[in-house]
């Protein structure tokens, strides 16, 4: 018997977010809309982690709402309550266009948080990495954006609209918004870091970690590449090289950055232990990690398991439930 993972599907456009819940019968079923009230509208990269430390998997989306007022006037945007309405008769649900953060209630509910926590426009986003990036104990979010043309500046996009009516041919009105889109702007933003403040929101802390440089920046991945104790990050880029982020934490701090590494031993066809849940414990308190490396946007993370601990020197317990239903229990002596 395996451990039910499920499955949650971000989906761009019409097209509604998916959740299949797995029946522990080699089989699933898609129930988004019963555990959640509503979705990211223009859904693209998600990652699932626990943004509370209640032991209990959290969601976020991205989508593509600039935190840029005037940006947000010149993009298009949602559609007309009408088509909404059919959307909604049609069996789409209830989308919106802005990143979604889903807190999981522990009772097969979600409650939507984005906007609460801070978290709901960082422009047109990509990848969303949940990780403890500052080893305070809580899992803080980065986020990946840009795009290479600007095709949603009304300005074009009413251009394409009446090159539909002003042209005969097919050929004609492709070549025309063809060489439009030659001259349209790129959208590069600086990517974006939000520090977790341990009460359901978050603190906009790019500029002070160090994310100031504009890019198109898609695809991410967090790893411990000097296996100094804290997470750095690798982004891919469209036009320009890929970037990588050396965390300075360690170098910078001497207290409140311990750290706990969990490196699995899996079986001989899952040397990794991709699929396990490894919780630790101390204080009657509980942080939970799963190992599942494929993350954010078309990436995939480093297998180690990360725990920021704070100042905490000692836990009591670490236990791993392995991918089949076994466990593996260690206690402080």
């Amino acid at each position: 018997m395996t451990i039910g993972t499920d499955l949650y599907v971000s989906n761009d456009y019409l097209a509604r977010d998916y959740l299949y819940v797995n029946q522990q019968n080699g089989t699933f079923k898609e129930q988004a809309q019963d555990y959640f009230g509503h979705t990211s509208h223009f859904s693209m990269g998600n990652d699932i982690a626990d943004i509370d430390n209640d032991g209990l998997l959290d969601v976020v989306t991205m989508d593509m709402l600039p935190e840029n007022v005037k940006r947000r006037k010149l993009m298009s945007g949602e559609n007309s309550n009408d088509i909404f309405q059919v959307a909604l008769r049609l069996g789409y649900g209830h989308q919106y266009m802005r990143n979604m953060l889903h807190r999981n209630n522990g009772n097969k509910t979600f409650s939507e948080i984005g906007q609460l926590s801070g978290i709901d426009k960082t422009d047109w986003s990509w990848a969303p990495l949940i990780a403890d990036f500052d080893n305070d104990g809580y899992n803080d979010i980065f986020i990946t954006n840009g795009f290479g043309k600007d095709v949603t500046d009304m300005d074009f996009v009413k251009y394409r609209e009446n090159n539909v009516s002003t042209f005969k041919k097919v050929t004609d009105t492709k070549k025309s918004v063809i060489d439009c889109l030659y001259y349209r702007p790129a959208i590069k933003v600086p990517n974006y870091a939000y520090k977790n403040k341990g009460d359901l929101t978050f603190k906009n802390t790019s500029n002070e970690w160090g994310f100031t440089e504009e890019s198109i920046s898609n695809g991410a991945a967090y790893a411990d590449l000097d296996l100094d104790g804290d997470l750095d990050l690798i982004v891919n880029n469209i036009n320009q090289p890929a970037f990588i982020y050396k965390n300075t934490l360690r170098e910078k701090e001497t207290e409140n950055s311990n750290y706990l590494k969990v490196i699995l031993d899996g079986s001989k066809h899952n040397l990794k232990g991709i699929g396990a849940k490894v919780s630790i414990y101390f204080d009657n308190k509980e942080k939970v990690r799963y190992n599942q490396p494929v993350r954010g946007f078309q990436s995939s993370v480093d297998s180690d398991i990360h725990f920021g601990l704070n100042d905490l020197n000692l836990i009591d317990s670490l236990i791993v439930k392995w991918y089949q239903m076994e466990k593996s229990i260690l206690k402080k002596t």
